[in-house]
């Protein structure tokens, strides 16, 4: 007789490598995740970062007058 999971219900042989593989592929996605948002934080704060100044440029007000 097979033992009860843990919702009660009997545990399946072949259940387990499933919820192995789903638990690999979840924590893959994750990574990737963390990845990307200190891509993307990395990238923000590298557009936030102020660029040398333009000297001499006028607004096109100041250049009509």
């Amino acid at each position: 007789m097979e033992e009860p999971h843990a919702s009660g219900s009997a545990a399946k042989p072949n259940h387990f490598p499933m919820l192995k593989e789903r638990v690999n592929t979840l924590s893959n996605q994750v990574l990737q995740l963390i990845s990307h948002f200190q891509e993307a934080n990395k990238k923000s704060l590298e557009m936030a970062a102020p660029e040398d100044e333009v000297y001499g440029f006028l607004s096109p007000r100041q250049e009509r007058e």
